[in-house]
């Protein structure tokens, strides 16, 4: 399939890229970043974080620097 913008496909893989690199350092404040300031994040437990301020909260209050690692590969 052709796209008319080739380079979205290289973009879109550098934000997946970018956001396990962060996720991966548990560096949320540059994870957090890759959201608009009006995310709706819907976590694992089914909670509703409103705005990228709570997302990021939410994220540091479950897997602050503290937590065994996950990682995620792109």
């Amino acid at each position: 399939m052709e796209t008319q913008h080739p380079n979205d496909d290289e973009q879109i893989r550098q934000v997946l890229a970018t956001y396990a690199e962060e996720w991966n350092k548990r560096d949320f404040d540059k994870w957090g970043k890759l959201f608009t300031s009006d995310v709706d994040y819907i976590n694992r437990g089914g909670g509703w974080w409103q705005g990228n301020e709570q997302n990021i909260k939410g994220h540091l209050a479950l897997f602050g620097q503290n937590t065994p690692p996950t990682t995620y590969e792109t």
